[in-house]
């Protein structure tokens, strides 16, 4: 039996435009080289939240 190749990508809001450019890129060249890709992301905003201001 032969299995597919499989990445796993982790990233933190994957709507925002330098990560959703860096995914585009990386589907692209993984899709290229036959890899399957499963994209983990976070969707919350917590940059300016205040659970993020008492954190710094």
């Amino acid at each position: 039996m032969k299995y597919r190749k499989r990445i796993a990508l982790f990233a933190g809001q994957a709507d925002e435009a330098y990560q959703s450019r860096f995914i585009s890129g990386f589907l692209k060249s993984s899709f290229a080289s036959d890899y399957d890709v499963c994209i983990f992301s976070m969707y919350r905003k917590y940059q300016d939240t205040p659970e993020r201001e008492r954190g710094e």
